[in-house]
């Protein structure tokens, strides 16, 4: 069974960011530029509630997110030298892949939106004989999300030069999935904080509402959204693929395969 040590391969993700933050900082102007006009596209049409829309909206950041990803993993996994030898064949493949399956979570997550949003009316009160079936399905859904979570990082043995296989195979057990959401939960969590932290201060002499919000700072806002997605998404995709190579070769130290 593969292991992850999450903690690490966290940590490992976060020494890469900070370690080559210069590189990673103009790898990301335009994800994080396109990412943001995607934003105030989609505010600027009201489709903040649709996630179909959204989706298609946010293809083009999408791309340019999913190949600076690559390149980062790359660099992580082999050294910044070998990254930039115009490896396209890896690189384009794992941008494709990576966009396929957001493509695919942002239908997911639009179908799902319209059953849920019927169901919240007809909540069924204390007591009912239904509640204990919701309960179920939705213990049920929970389980079958994380078994799937694996699924999400597809993209990474393929920038890794790693057989799909492979990967499947030393990946099969449920417990991989739990390790791998560790590292997600670390990697996002703490950004993700100070994220929230800091639009709220800078929202905090309007008080909170967007009616009363200057435009420029929403654009800000926008900005320091998109700035702060991309990062997490590099330091948890570097951080993924250490903890992968550590659970397929266990050695996390090595630079080759």
């Amino acid at each position: 069974m593969a292991s992850f040590d999450f903690i690490d391969s966290a940590a490992s993700g976060y020494r890469f960011a900070w370690d080559n933050r210069g590189l990673v900082l103009r790898l990301a102007a335009l994800p994080v530029l396109t990412k943001t006009a995607s934003l105030a596209l989609v505010f600027a049409l009201g489709w903040q509630d649709n996630i179909l829309r959204q989706g298609l909206i946010f293809i083009p950041a999408t791309f340019m997110e999913g190949w600076m990803i690559a390149v980062c993993v790359r660099m992580a996994m082999f050294g910044i030298q070998e990254s930039l030898l115009g490896l396209q064949r890896p690189l384009l493949g794992a941008t494709l892949v990576y966009v396929l399956v957001q493509m695919m979570l942002s239908l997911a997550a639009g179908l799902a939106m319209g059953p849920l949003e019927q169901l919240a009316p007809h909540a069924p009160e204390a007591g009912d004989s239904a509640s204990m079936m919701e309960f179920l399905a939705s213990l049920a859904i929970l389980a079958t999300t994380v078994w799937l979570f694996r699924l999400f990082w597809l993209h990474i043995p393929v920038v890794m030069d790693i057989s799909m296989q492979q990967f499947l195979q030393h990946i099969r057990s449920y417990f991989s999935s739990l390790q791998m959401m560790g590292i997600w939960v670390v990697t996002l969590v703490p950004p993700g904080m100070v994220l929230i932290i800091v639009v709220q201060l800078l929202n905090a002499p309007f008080g909170g509402s967007s009616a009363n919000t200057p435009l420029a700072l929403i654009g800000l806002n926008f900005f320091l959204q998109s700035l702060f997605a991309v990062l997490i998404a590099v330091i948890g995709n570097v951080a993924m693929a250490y903890g992968i190579r550590s659970a397929l070769q266990g050695a996390p130290d090595r630079k080759v395969f």
